[in-house]
């Protein structure tokens, strides 16, 4: 974008240009939209010289390569996203693809998976395109901007103590100690599939996750429970030479799911552990801010989802009020 320099009066512009040179210089003109509108058609003119002359490939494959290569190790969940970007998009240039293109994509996705995942399959397509931009100084049309819509509240499913016991129960050693860790951590299940043993302090009591190993990117330290710290010196045990806490398993799903199974427990998913993780703390009367940090939300409106489940917290504050 156009800035200026002290004690200039012209606006400064910023290009690559044909020979795919840096170029900053000033735009001759002191009206902000003139010196906008000369940056973007030097960028595109400098963009087109390049293309023909073999100096840059705007196809999506490379577009996605560059953006996946500037963001460093992708969680499996993204690594997912960016296949089936990739996979929709692979034959066709940067330029030529078109905001119905990616509406098509968007509303065939949602035919089978939730808006929340389609939105976060847009922010790495917008992502990706500005990305592509910034690096080659280009303004190739964005058509994934502005495409996330408003998601439905959060789907809450929690089991009470009494089915979690029998639920442990109901499973072979290793899926009871994988269950024990979800309630009693509140991880997802990419974070407990993934956790090393260099991330687990048993001296302090706490499980340390990066943000290369989070969802949203954030760090995030969780106190061991003892309930925990049983289950993970189970797993020490069982699994002594693996770095990794479940032995290197990629899925405890069709065990997680014959144990549901015999325990009579339905409608109930490997990332509802983390649900009744959210749910106990809250009815136990544990601040919303405080879930919040052990979940490693991003946000506390989507802790909120959790806040009918402590009614007795609103009665205490309008019990406060006095005339």
């Amino acid at each position: 974008m156009p800035y200026r320099q002290a004690k200039s009066q012209f606006w400064t512009i910023s290009y690559i240009d044909a020979s795919g040179k840096q170029v900053r210089r000033a735009s001759g003109t002191t009206d902000y939209a003139e010196a906008k509108a000369l940056e973007q058609k030097l960028r595109a003119e400098g963009f087109e010289a390049r293309k023909k002359a073999g100096g840059v490939s705007a196809s999506f494959q490379r577009v996605l390569l560059e953006y996946v290569t500037k963001k460093g190790p992708l969680d499996p969940t993204t690594k997912s996203r960016c296949k089936l970007l990739l996979a929709h998009f692979r034959d066709k240039a940067l330029p030529d693809i078109t905001r119905q293109d990616v509406i098509d994509y968007a509303e065939k996705r949602l035919t089978t998976v939730s808006q929340s995942t389609v939105n976060r399959e847009m922010t790495i397509l917008s992502a990706a395109i500005a990305e592509f931009n910034r690096r080659h100084g280009c303004d190739i049309p964005n058509p994934a901007s502005k495409m996330k819509k408003r998601e439905p509240e959060g789907r809450v499913r929690w089991i009470t103590k009494a089915e979690a016991r029998y639920l442990i129960a109901c499973a072979s050693p290793q899926v009871a100690d994988f269950i024990t860790l979800g309630l009693m951590t509140g991880m997802r299940n990419g974070e407990m599939m993934e956790l090393t043993w260099d991330r687990v302090d048993r001296q302090r009591g706490i499980i340390l996750l990066e943000a290369q190993h989070t969802k949203t990117e954030r760090r995030r330290t969780i106190p061991i429970h003892e309930k925990a710290e049983e289950a993970l010196a189970r797993c020490r045990t069982r699994w002594p030479r693996s770095p990794y806490v479940f032995g290197g398993y990629g899925s405890f799903k069709k065990g997680f799911a014959g144990a549901c199974a015999r325990a009579g427990i339905t409608n109930f998913h490997i990332h509802d552990l983390r649900h009744t993780f959210a749910s106990w703390l809250v009815m136990a009367g544990v601040n919303l801010y405080e879930v919040k940090d052990l979940l490693g939300h991003s946000s506390i409106e989507l802790t909120q989802r959790y806040a009918h489940l402590a009614p007795e917290n609103l009665r205490r504050a309008v019990g406060t009020l006095s005339v």
